[in-house]
């Protein structure tokens, strides 16, 4: 059975808590190879895994590693990046709006792909659309995910 894009994006930490930094839940982190990336929008689109593809992954990996602010105590962290050791040029990212906004403490999905013109090309992006009731969460960002 798939998982889905929440179940993903915490899996690795062992917990789904969303209204505190949980220990263990880190900023950057790659699942084990027994996560599949099998839900993940662009899980169809084959990679080449060039040379200079590769070395970009590694740098954006160290970046992500060393660049994403921690949560604090009862505070989520702001963006929580994935990949899969399977398929590292696939990313799930976890986007939490910010305090004192409309947006304060929701989630939003992202599915990124890097594509083997990368960093030539930007990555491809897919939004996932949850929705609160009845109301798009962005005017923005689409059902198909655009």
């Amino acid at each position: 059975a798939s998982s889905t894009a929440e179940e993903n994006v915490t899996q690795v930490g062992g917990s789904s808590s969303s209204s505190s930094s949980a220990p263990g839940i880190l900023p950057f982190d790659m699942c084990d190879e027994d996560v599949s990336p099998s839900d993940h929008y662009f899980v169809s689109q084959s990679s080449l895994g060039t040379r200079n593809l590769m070395m970009a992954v590694r740098r954006e990996m160290l970046v992500l590693k060393k660049g994403l602010l921690e949560g604090a105590e009862g505070v989520p962290a702001p963006i929580i990046v994935r990949t899969f050791s399977s398929r590292s040029d696939l990313f799930r990212v976890m986007v939490v709006g910010p305090p004192d906004t409309p947006y304060a403490n929701v989630p939003f999905f992202f599915d990124l792909a890097l594509s083997d013109e990368y960093p030539r090309e930007p990555p491809l992006a897919h939004f996932h659309a949850h929705y609160v009731g009845n109301e798009r969460l962005n005017p923005n960002l689409y059902v198909d995910g655009k």
